[in-house]
């Protein structure tokens, strides 16, 4: 991922200034303002630029006029969301490298709604929200669900290759990976909740996919508003969940079988650290929906499983449980399921989730 540098905004602020703008009369108001809902982690810079990185942050807006236009700062050319305005079906708008005025939306006069979604991931480039403009103005955007939910979680749950096409040949990662269509996402908006994911693809709790110990994992990134920014130290009172989702583990078994004592240790860790930060909240540590036990093979499927109950043993609290999951096909060359697995885990998640939280 792009290293996050914080002299960035200063620069390219300057370059956005001398932008020409294609709306006609614009009314703007910059990214702080209290017009717009934000439901994901951010950081605000000194500048007054909202900064993110992990998947699914989502802006709200109530505006008016015939277009919507986002000014913002790329630190990479991969970045994208999915723009649905007033219900419609969303389309995606890619932010590009450095300073850029993007038009998020364009059509028929009035008063709209929109809910502008990052698709993608950290290493796919941060973005930098500057300011919203429209042709006719803001309103206050509705406010968010009481409800709300948490995901801590690898590649799968930020919604890589939620987009794959069966019989398509194989698009760009950053075309396949929509976070809207995760599970995490579509379980959170089918019980009424909001919605944070807190998630890097390749990473698991102390070792990436290739076996390395090098970057921030789960436990490290969970703190961070951007995950791999150790000075973007997220506050968790900003955001209490009802309910936390982790699904981590299957990058550690990518190289083989974790050692049992080290990884239990570590996921300990990190359940008490949630436990801290939300304290009423129901933890759900969800099985792998990749690995498998293949005849003959390392039954990883299982150990993992296995592991998971030793945390819930030592952890000895009514409020984190086992969430079970099935083990799902993944997509030939790409090593993820596909959308339709997302929505199946949605039906395997929803019933544990109501029962646990109580809703209805």
């Amino acid at each position: 991922m792009p290293h996050f540098s914080r002299s960035i905004p200063l620069v390219a602020l300057l370059v956005l200034a001398g932008l020409p703008s294609p709306l006609r009369a614009a009314a703007s108001i910059p990214a702080t303002s209290a017009l717009i809902r934000i439901e994901g982690r951010t950081e605000v810079d000194a500048a007054g630029v909202v900064w993110m990185g992990f998947p699914a942050v989502t802006l709200h807006v109530a505006f008016s006029g015939d277009r919507l236009e986002m000014q913002a700062i790329g630190t990479a050319a991969d970045a994208s969301f999915d723009v649905g305005v007033d219900g419609a079906p969303p389309s995606r708008v890619r932010v590009p490298e450095g300073a850029s005025r993007t038009v998020l939306w364009q059509g028929a006069p009035g008063a709209h709604q929109a809910e502008v979604v990052r698709r993608t991931e950290a290493w796919m480039g941060l973005v930098g929200v500057v300011s919203l403009a429209s042709s006719g103005g803001f309103g206050t955007a509705p406010a968010l669900p009481e409800r709300r939910l948490l995901f801590i979680s690898d590649s799968f749950t930020c919604g890589a290759s939620t987009e794959a096409r069966d019989g398509v040949p194989m698009e760009a990662k950053t075309l396949r990976q929509n976070a809207r269509l995760s599970y995490g996402w579509m379980l959170s908006r089918l019980m009424g909740a909001q919605c944070h994911i807190v998630g890097c693809g390749g990473r698991g709790l102390l070792r990436d996919w290739q076996g390395m110990r090098s970057a921030r994992f789960a436990g490290e990134y969970y703190q961070s508003a951007l995950p791999d920014d150790a000075a973007s130290h997220w506050d968790p009172r900003r955001y209490v969940p009802d309910g936390i989702g982790v699904c981590i583990g299957t990058n550690d078994f990518d190289e083989g079988i974790p050692d049992q004592t080290e990884f239990v240790r570590a996921y300990v860790a990190l359940v008490n650290q949630l436990r801290h930060d939300a304290p009423l909240a129901q933890i759900f540590l969800i099985d792998s929906p990749i690995l498998r036990d293949p005849p003959g093979g390392v039954p990883k499927h299982t150990v993992l499983h296995a592991y998971l109950e030793q945390v819930v043993l030592r952890v000895s609290d009514p409020r984190v449980r086992l969430a079970p999951i099935q083990t799902y096909p993944i997509i030939p060359g790409d090593g993820h399921p596909n959308g339709a697995s997302h929505r199946s885990v949605v039906a395997e998640l929803e019933p544990q989730f109501r029962a646990a939280l109580g809703w209805r």
